[in-house]
């Protein structure tokens, strides 16, 4: 079962929109003074970004746009063709289109890819966010992004977010893919209620 299986076995990953708005619109600042920016409810730039947590490992990669099947292989799946071929690694996504399509599985399947649905055969459900260590690294990362920086354009999100993400010591991500056996235990405890990750 997945209960049984090391933690350090799985490869945590997830798409994310990230753009030059914060969650927040406060900003604080000295009433003599100008705020450092102005926020734009439409065409703020924007990125697509895809994580990837395990034990002894992260990668973070800027996609272009949203994702297909195509774009999903083309720039994650090939790009880590090698860690995911590893024995060890159990390659774990959501139920998101694109990693669901028939040319995903084929791939998949092809290069010898293990997955939850292959060695388990069950699918991660979508939207399960307490479930994933990889949504508490966004979390982290996107709180540094607005601590730390200001960015305005596309060029300066991309830069803002790499930097923050490769700050991020392995030993906290260790812990949080560590932390997954005892959110699925949680999980089957509340009759799969959302659960405080």
């Amino acid at each position: 079962s997945v209960l049984g299986r090391a933690s350090q076995d799985f490869h945590f990953t997830d798409e994310k929109w990230c753009t030059c708005n914060s969650k927040t619109r406060r900003q604080w600042c000295r009433p003599d003074t100008i705020p450092l920016r102005r926020y734009q409810d439409q065409g703020s730039p924007s990125l697509m970004m895809w994580g990837c947590v395990a034990v002894g490992f992260k990668k973070l990669l800027v996609l272009d746009g949203s994702m297909t099947s195509t774009k999903y292989i083309e720039q994650v799946l090939e790009p880590m063709k090698r860690r995911l071929q590893r024995r060890s690694t159990i390659f774990q996504y959501d139920n998101a289109q694109c990693h669901k399509a028939p040319l995903t599985a084929s791939w998949l399947k092809k290069h010898e890819v293990r997955t939850c649905m292959s060695e388990y055969n069950s699918r991660f459900p979508v939207r399960s966010p307490d479930l994933s260590p990889v949504e508490n690294m966004w979390g982290l990362v996107e709180r540094q992004v607005w601590n730390n920086h200001h960015p305005l354009t596309r060029e300066e999100l991309r830069k803002a977010w790499i930097l923050e993400w490769d700050r991020v010591p392995q030993s906290t991500v260790d812990a949080l893919v560590k932390s997954f056996r005892t959110r699925l235990q949680k999980c089957v405890a509340s009759g799969g209620r959302t659960i405080s990750a």
